[in-house]
């Protein structure tokens, strides 16, 4: 059997020529196959349902949208609840004492603060949940034209989990502090008269019973505290994963140690302003009683 070549496929002249430097269409064909193939089994390994997104990426992105999604429906349920205790209290006032024809308008604190944080926390993490998808679809737009870049999302996410930690702690301490300075006032003054200022009589004109509020304002602080700390618990978790899937090359730690430090030094500042003023306003509420409630009943 000769070894020689076939020259004649060398040929430009014969028919049978291919040229090794142009892909002809059968090649460009069996190209996309393999393309599809990888594709197809990069998607039974990895997370992404379309094989693209690498599991340590998609991770973070799965938890942040199904954490998004969770605190929507529970933001929902209770907007929800709260809307129909409002509407029950309007319509129904008896249902919740039969002494009573119109509830009174103490009444509709509780329900109505609950209805407006609802609200706009199912409002922000709506947006938030919208904005992670996008984040998705455009990373992999990026990788199917070859960009390895770590998307944006993930440096503005470590940067919001460690930034929002501080936030957080400091909006509980305050909400502990001042509801916790409002049961202890209730609580006090509910069975109290000085003179004129018969806050007995106000209180248990604005609360039916002062008793059960006392005791569902310290529900709430109990369970604020829980959900605070199992939050920090979860948040904590979700800052480690970030730090070890992606290292030193997303974030200069340095700079949002800083910037933690910051905004920390920033909530102290506020919040003793904060105790400065409530320690002022009943100073000038007993002047004003002074001049008129207490100086009418000499």
């Amino acid at each position: 059997m000769s070894l020689r070549p076939d020259m004649n496929n060398q040929n430009p002249n014969n028919p049978n020529f291919r040229n090794p430097n142009i892909p002809t269409a059968t090649y460009t064909n069996h190209v996309y196959e393999n393309e599809v193939k990888n594709k197809q089994l990069t998607s039974k390994i990895t997370s992404d349902p379309q094989g693209i997104i690498p599991n340590s990426i998609y991770k973070v992105f799965s938890h942040e949208m199904r954490n998004k999604t969770t605190m929507i429906l529970i933001a929902f349920l209770v907007a929800l609840s709260a809307g129909i205790v409002i509407a029950l209290l309007a319509l129904r006032p008896y249902l919740f004492s039969s002494e009573i024809k119109k509830a009174p308008w103490g009444w509709y604190v509780i329900p109505v603060i609950f209805l407006l944080i609802s609200s706009v926390y199912f409002v922000s993490q709506s947006l938030e949940l919208s904005g992670i998808k996008k984040s998705v679809s455009m990373y992999r737009d990026n990788l199917r034209m070859g960009s390895s870049v770590t998307p944006p999302f993930i440096t503005l996410l470590y940067r919001k989990l460690v930034l929002r930690q501080v936030y957080y702690t400091w909006l509980v301490i305050g909400f502990l502090f001042y509801v916790g300075i409002f049961t202890l006032v209730l609580w006090a003054l509910k069975d109290r008269t000085f003179g004129k200022l018969d806050f007995k009589k106000w209180i248990h004109e604005t609360f039916k019973d002062p008793n059960l509020i006392i005791y569902i304002l310290c529900g709430i602080m109990a369970g604020v505290l829980v959900i605070f700390i199992i939050n920090a618990i979860f948040r904590k978790k979700r800052i480690i994963d970030i730090q070890s899937f992606f290292g030193d090359a997303i974030m200069n730690y340095s700079e949002v140690a800083e910037k933690r430090s910051e905004a920390n030094r920033r909530c102290v500042k506020y919040f003793f302003l904060s105790i400065l003023l409530i320690l002022v306003i009943p100073i000038i509420v007993y002047i004003i009683l002074r001049k008129t409630v207490l100086r009418g009943g000499k």
